[in-house]
Order: structure tokens, then sequence, then C-alpha cells
């Protein structure tokens, strides 16, 4: 049975729970990896945070009908940014929906233990 939301709540809120991880010092690229086998591991929805705008598919303002010369274009245009702290962010950052740490002391536990298993196999020398 879902929560009932108290009765003065007029709209959800959705909190994420991040986890900075220091990718630099296993070699990687980014925490692609541990986000797809957090995921596996946990059977619930693990994500890296959103891209940059400057590089999310969806930013794409100049297809706006409303700008319609090449300068309001330019204007724009968010490729013309540079959002290192972003691109930083997007690379390191693993986030969870909040729910996942309403459980029990059991179910954090999975967490962790999910955290170590992952963490451990990747370490791992090839």
């Amino acid at each position: 049975m879902p929560v009932r939301p108290p009765w003065a709540q007029t709209r959800r809120t959705y909190y994420c729970y991040v986890v900075r991880v220091d990718w630099h010092r296993l070699g990687w690229q980014d925490v692609g990896p541990m986000v797809a086998m957090l995921g596996a591991e946990l059977r619930f929805s693990v994500e890296c945070v959103y891209r940059p705008l400057n590089d999310h598919p969806l930013s794409r303002p100049a297809t706006r009908r409303s700008l319609t010369s090449a300068a309001a274009q330019a204007a724009v245009d968010p490729a013309r940014l540079s959002l290192p702290e972003c691109a930083r962010a997007h690379a390191e950052v693993v986030s969870f929906h909040h729910r996942l740490l309403l459980g029990d002391d059991d179910e954090i536990g999975d967490v962790i233990r999910a955290f170590h298993k992952v963490w451990d196999h990747l370490r791992a020398p090839r």
C-alpha cells in the first residue's frame, strides 16, 4: 500500500542520495561501470547525475521557432558554455533515489555490501 502524503502536501518532491567516487585513483574514465554494476546488484535504479546542459541532447534551444536569427540562436547555444564542474559531477557522482535509504538496517546493509562488492571487483587487478 502506498504511503499517503500529508493533507497539506500539494506536490510530490523527489530527492536523490548521491555519492562522489574518487575514480581517478582506480584508473577509470568515470563511474559508469560502477553505476551499472550497483544497479544490477541492488536491482534498483542507480544513475549518474545529469549530463551538463552544454552536452545534453535535450538542451537544444536553437530548435525553438521563436529564435529566427542566427544571432539569437548563437546567443542561446549551450555549446558556447564551459561547465567543468558539471562535467566532473557527471563523471564522479553516483545517484540513488532516496527511497533506497528508507529501508530498515538490513536493507541499508545491502547497499553497503553492494558498494563493497562492486568496489572490490572494479579494483581487482586485471
